[in-house]
């Protein structure tokens, strides 16, 4: 059996932090595949591919900066600087997130 691994609270964020990132992703892919699918639909309602582009977009946004604000507000402002700091360092050394 193996020791308990403990992570730092840097990790903790870390890891927080690419979790929300990954759902962010997953939330955007699904609604540009849910409106690609119903785009038939749409068009014979009347909807213009770019209005239902915008409203695709707009929601997208709200979602993704509705989950941004839910992870400032779980770590706090300092510790979601530092971790903006770190991901801004390893993307200038062209380390992955």
């Amino acid at each position: 059996m193996s020791g308990v691994q403990t992570l730092s609270q840097v990790e903790l964020d870390d890891a927080y932090h690419l979790a929300i990132f990954h759902a962010d992703e997953k939330v955007a892919a699904f609604l540009r595949r849910y409106f690609d699918a119903k785009g038939e639909d749409f068009s014979r309602s009347g909807i213009s591919l770019e209005w239902r582009n915008a409203v695709r977009n707009d929601l997208i946004n709200v979602l993704l900066q509705g989950l941004n604000d839910c992870e400032v507000e779980h770590l706090g402002d300092d510790r979601y600087d530092a971790l903006m700091e770190r991901l801004q360092r390893r993307m200038a050394e062209g380390k992955p997130q």
